[in-house]
Parts: structure tokens; sequence; C-alpha cells
């Protein structure tokens, strides 16, 4: 009994620190582009400007209220997630057609970077899912993927399947990643630091959403990495999924 009375306290410790750490990261996360819209509001209001210098500064404001929108975006969706809240509209999601979707709508990202996106689909595979989710998904992996893929570097998207179970996995040619960073990627605000330098300024919870999403479906998500060459992404999806994921009518 008293064995069981420790252990519900250092659960409720755990949560309490989970919490405290959560509140301080979203804190950090929401101050840096507050301070920048402020900051930049303030000195554009300390003297008259032109037409050109009111229009940068205004450019700039709303790259930062859409970074804040994301930011608020993907902690809802966390939130969801958390509390098992994330209802799946579960239909027929052909694979295929959604990886070349989200290949043609990346493709901006990958050719400014000038990294090269292609998709390698020997079949077609269908699964029953969440269309918008699983889009959200591969564009994270994606784009992460294009992250950290240096220039003239190559990213792939593959699909197949056996009887119970469908696998895309997203390869690049990246810098790759540690053993200890393979542990801690898909933690919350987790930032790789090689890219600190790259003017990259995502939140760190692409990779968080993603494996919640995956979870959702009843899946697993998997990561391979050797630094200096890259790393691949296996999302595996079930064929026909348990009943007990959220459906609406």
């Amino acid at each position: 009994m008293k064995t069981k009375f420790n252990d519900m306290l250092d659960r409720e410790d755990d949560i309490y620190y989970q919490m405290r750490r959560f509140g301080a990261d979203v804190s950090h996360e929401l101050q840096s582009p507050l301070t920048i819209l402020k900051g930049e509001m303030e000195v554009a209001l300390l003297s008259q400007r032109s037409p050109e210098e009111y229009q940068r500064v205004l450019k700039s404001g709303l790259e930062e209220i859409d970074r804040i929108n994301h930011l608020v975006d993907s902690l809802l969706l966390l939130a969801c997630a958390d509390t098992g809240g994330m209802r799946l509209d579960l239909r027929l999601v052909e694979l295929e057609y959604l990886v070349l979707e989200v290949c043609e709508q990346m493709k901006v990202v990958a050719d400014d970077h000038s990294v090269n996106l292609h998709s390698n689909l020997p079949e077609s595979v269908s699964v029953r899912g969440d269309r918008q989710y699983l889009k959200r998904l591969l564009l994270n992996l994606v784009d992460n993927a294009v992250k950290y893929t240096p220039a003239g570097g190559k990213v792939t998207l593959s699909l197949h399947s056996d009887t119970d179970w469908a696998f895309l996995k997203i390869s690049d040619t990246g810098i790759g990643l540690s053993r200890e960073e393979q542990e801690r990627i898909f933690s919350r605000f987790h930032r790789v630091i090689e890219t600190c330098s790259r003017d990259e300024r995502g939140v760190g919870l692409g990779l968080n959403i993603v494996r919640s999403i995956v979870e959702a479906h009843k899946g697993q998500i998997l990561v391979k990495s050797t630094p200096g060459q890259g790393s691949t992404f296996t999302v595996t999806l079930p064929i026909n999924p348990s009943p007990t994921i959220h459906l609406i009518s």
C-alpha cells in the first residue's frame, strides 16, 4: 500500500514538473515574436516614415503573427491529443495520391533550399484515416527533412505495404542524428542544435505532432539515422484500423 502511494506521488510530481516545463516553454516561444512585433511597431511610430518602410514593418508584423498563430494551432492540436480528444474523420485515403499532393506542395520549399524532392510509389495503398491529419503528418516530416538537408541533397518519399500495414518512408541525405538526438527528437520544443545557425524558425513541435497523429491512427513511427549521412523516418499505419478510433459521422 505504501509503495503504491509513493508511486502515485511520484507520478503527480512528474506531471507537475512537465506542466511547469511546458508552460515555461510556451512562454519562451511566445515571448520572441511578441517582442519583435512590439519593438518594430514602437520604432515605426517614433518618427514619420516612407510608405516603403511602413510596408516593411507591416510585412514583418504579419510574419510574426503567422508564427504565433502556428504555435497556438499546434498547441491546441497537442492539447486535444493529450486529453484523448483528437477526433478522426475516418475515410478511405489513397496514400499514393496524398504523397504526390504533398510533394507538389513542398516542391517550392525544396527548390528554395536547392534540395531534390521526389517520390517512389511502386504500388497503390489505401488506409482508413483522417486525410487532413495524415497530410499534416507528411508535410511536417518533409519540411523537417528539407530543413536538415544541405543544398544539393535529396529527400525521397516512398510507399509500400503488406497484408496488414502501410509503410510510408521519408528519407533524406541530410545532417543525420546522433543516438542521443534520436531518443529526444519527438519531445516537445526539442530542436536539433545544428539548425540554429541556418535561420530556421520552427518551434520544435512538428515531430511531436507527427507522433501524436500516428498514435491516434494506432500506428508507429521509427527513425534510423547516421550523423553526416541522413535520416529515414518510417510511419507504419494499419490498413484495417482498430474500431476504438473515434469516428465523425
